[in-house]
């Protein structure tokens, strides 16, 4: 992902998050809504989760009618097919919508990148350490409460 800097209620933060409900693990960038709110904080919090999150879903039926792929019963499909299908659909989307506005960006890779490309992927030992500091930071469990506690007090 692209740097990102942004604060929440005075905390500075360096990386992206992503609402959702249900089963998914309380890592430091999904932020799950609250299933029971009891206190007045929880209770707007899941309120305002909860649009954000039709804003999502609609979106989705934007993607169901555009490829006609997404639609129909798919749970016999496997997880990892669905996976790429939705992933191929949702960049096809983006692609679609940067090209219609003129405003095609162009990837660059982190300013403090020191290593090309070819030597991560020469060196497979290399690869795997790049890969797994960010991946640690992400499923950091104390980021995430620390977040969503953050996310509460901003609203």
């Amino acid at each position: 992902m692209p740097p990102i800097n942004y604060e929440v209620n005075g905390h500075r933060r360096t990386m992206e998050y992503y609402l959702f409900d249900g089963i998914y693990p309380k890592w430091a960038t999904l932020i799950l809504t609250i299933p029971h709110p009891t206190t007045g904080k929880e209770k707007l919090f899941a309120k305002k989760q909860e649009v954000v999150r039709k804003d999502v879903e609609q979106t989705f039926d934007v993607l169901q009618i555009r490829w006609v792929t997404t639609q129909g019963p798919v749970h016999y499909w496997d997880k990892e097919d669905l996976n790429k299908i939705m992933r191929t659909c949702i960049i096809l989307h983006n692609m679609i919508i940067e090209y219609e506005s003129g405003h095609i960006l162009r990837w660059t890779p982190p300013p403090d990148e020191v290593i090309s490309l070819l030597q991560y992927i020469r060196n497979p030992t290399m690869l795997a350490a790049y890969i797994s500091g960010p991946f640690r930071r992400i499923r950091n469990r104390v980021d995430n409460a620390d977040l969503k506690r953050h996310l509460m007090e901003h609203l």
